[in-house]
C-alpha cells in the first residue's frame, strides 16, 4: 500500500482566497485569482520552512486561515487484488 496525505490551507480577505494543496513532496498554491504555482520539495524539512514563511507572509498581508484539512488516504499497490476486502455489513436482518 501507498500512503498518501493530502493537507490543504484555505486563506481569505475579502472575497479572494488563496488555496495551498500540499501532496508528498509538492506544493500547490491556487490564487489569488487565476495564479497557480507549483512548488516541488526535495525533504520535508524545506516543504515546512516554506511553508511556515508563506503562511505568515499571507498573514501580514491580510489574509486570515479560513480551513485546514488533512485527508490520508491509502492506495493499493499494483500487486493488491482489484477492489481489496470487501468491508460493508450484511443486511440488518442477518443475511449476508
Amino acid at each position: 500500500m501507498t500512503d498518501f496525505t493530502r493537507h490543504t490551507w484555505l486563506y481569505v480577505r475579502g472575497d479572494t482566497s488563496v488555496h495551498i494543496a500540499r501532496m508528498d513532496m509538492t506544493l500547490t498554491v491556487y490564487g489569488p485569482g487565476p495564479v497557480e504555482h507549483v512548488h516541488l520539495f526535495r525533504d520535508d524539512a524545506s516543504l515546512d520552512g516554506f511553508l511556515h514563511w508563506y503562511g505568515e507572509a499571507l498573514e501580514r498581508d491580510g489574509w486570515v486561515i479560513q480551513a485546514y484539512v488533512d485527508r490520508r488516504a491509502t492506495l493499493p499497490d499494483e500487486s493488491s487484488p482489484p477492489g481489496g476486502v470487501e468491508r460493508r455489513r450484511g443486511s440488518r436482518d442477518g443475511t449476508p
